[in-house]
C-alpha cells in the first residue's frame, strides 16, 4: 500500500497536479514575509484585506514596482507612498475612493493605473503629469467625460477602459479622433445591468 501511494505521489508531482507554483522572485502576498527582506520586494499583493489605510512598512520597499490593493476599503493614500521611486503598476480597484486620489499624480513612473469600481466622477487635468502611463482603468466608475487635452500629453497611453461608466460608446468619437493610438473600451448605449443612468 505504501509503495502504491509513493508511486502515485511521484506521478502527481511529475504532472504538477495539486502543487502550488512558486511565486516569481520578488513577489510577495504576505506582508510579514515581505518585511523580512524589504529590498527584495518588487511585487506586493494586499488584495481582499479590508484595509482602511496602508501599513507604513510599505515605505521601506524601495524596489517596489507593482502594488495590488484591490478590494480593500481605502479612501485616501498616504503622502509617503511617493517615496517609492520605481512604482509603475498600481491597482486601487474596488476600494472606497469618492474622488480621484491626487496622490497618484506623484508616481511619475506609473504605467498602469486601475481605479475600477470606485465612486470617481472626474479625472483631473493634472493626469498629464503621468508621462509614462500606458493603461488607465476606469471600469465601473461614474466618469462622464475625460480631459482630452491632458490625455493628449500622455505619449505612451495605449488603452482606456470606460465600460460601465457614464461615458458611452457613441460618445467616444471625439476621443478616438484626438487619440487614435488609444484603444477605447466602452459600453454601447445605456447598460441596463448597471444602476448608472444619464438623466
Amino acid at each position: 500500500m505504501f509503495q502504491r501511494l509513493s508511486i502515485l505521489l511521484i506521478i502527481l508531482a511529475s504532472f504538477g497536479c495539486g502543487l502550488q507554483k512558486p511565486m516569481p522572485a520578488g513577489t510577495f502576498q504576505n506582508l510579514a514575509q515581505a518585511i523580512k527582506n524589504p529590498l527584495a520586494v518588487e511585487v506586493l499583493y494586499l488584495n481582499n484585506q479590508k484595509r482602511k489605510e496602508l501599513p507604513t512598512e510599505i515605505r521601506h520597499f524601495k524596489n517596489l514596482k507593482a502594488l495590488h490593493l484591490k478590494r480593500n476599503q481605502l479612501r485616501t493614500l498616504p503622502n509617503w507612498l511617493a517615496e517609492l521611486p520605481q512604482l509603475n503598476y498600481l491597482d486601487l480597484g474596488r476600494n472606497a475612493f469618492v474622488g480621484f486620489p491626487v496622490m497618484v499624480l506623484e508616481f511619475h513612473q506609473l504605467q498602469h493605473l486601475s481605479l475600477a469600481g470606485n465612486k470617481i466622477g472626474t479625472v483631473p487635468e493634472a493626469i498629464a503629469q503621468l508621462k509614462k502611463l500606458e493603461t488607465l482603468d476606469l471600469f465601473d466608475t461614474y466618469i462622464e467625460a475625460l480631459p482630452i487635452a491632458a490625455l493628449q500629453q500622455l505619449p505612451n497611453l495605449k488603452q482606456v477602459d470606460v465600460r460601465q461608466t457614464l461615458l458611452f460608446k457613441d460618445e467616444i468619437g471625439p476621443y478616438e479622433i484626438a487619440l487614435p493610438q488609444v484603444e477605447w473600451l466602452a459600453m454601447p448605449g445605456c447598460d441596463c445591468n448597471t444602476p448608472k443612468r444619464k438623466l
